[in-house]
């Protein structure tokens, strides 16, 4: 996701239509998420609130989507 910022950006942008500031949130959000998120479930700290915010991530996603179609 890094080192497709721009595309991935491009996409929300284009498929949901949000402006290039919402869609460059989103993408951070999604980064750090997935990052943090991930790396806390490794090492066991605070597994519920990291397997929260992995779920957040696909609750925006799903919902955005939904909104879209």
């Amino acid at each position: 996701m890094y080192f497709q910022w721009h595309e991935q950006k491009e996409f929300m942008n284009v498929s949901w239509n949000c402006g290039y500031f919402l869609a460059s949130l989103f993408v951070l959000y999604n980064l750090i998420g997935q990052l943090a998120g991930s790396a806390m479930v490794v090492v066991r700290f605070r597994v519920p609130t990291a397997c929260a915010l992995l779920f957040s991530i696909i609750v925006i996603q799903v919902r955005f989507s939904k909104l879209l179609i």
